[in-house]
């Protein structure tokens, strides 16, 4: 789980840093491994818990377990950077888009008085 999250972290800062849309959607889909592994996680941890009924020392280390598996899925959820990368790629496209439609006309417009003065 880890692993995971810091390949995900790292991705994400890459596709923000790059406005790598690709990266940022394939950020995004990760997330449902690194969710699946937290609610994994507990499921085991509950399921010791109910199985053996652990004593002190068994208690602290499965309450340290969920309590760590709690924070690496929040880490995990920083990968809003990749949703927040993908939504900055779709704005500038927009943008270009909008400035493109305005370029245009007045692109024709001197490129047809060229074609006027050298013809």
């Amino acid at each position: 789980m880890s692993f995971l999250v810091e390949e995900a972290l790292e991705n994400a800062v890459t596709a923000l840093i790059k406005i790598d849309h690709e990266l940022a959607y394939a950020i995004i889909l990760e997330d449902n491994c690194i969710n699946r592994g937290f609610e994994e996680i507990n499921q085991l941890c509950y399921g010791f818990v109910a199985r053996h009924l652990p004593s002190a020392g068994h208690l602290r280390m499965i309450s340290s377990i969920l309590r760590m598996n709690i924070e690496m899925e929040r880490i995990g959820d920083y990968e809003v950077f990749a949703k927040e990368t993908e939504e900055m790629f779709n704005l500038v496209l927009d943008r270009i888009q909008d400035e493109s439609e305005k370029l245009f006309p007045m692109v024709r417009e001197v490129t047809g008085e060229r074609e006027l003065l050298v013809a």
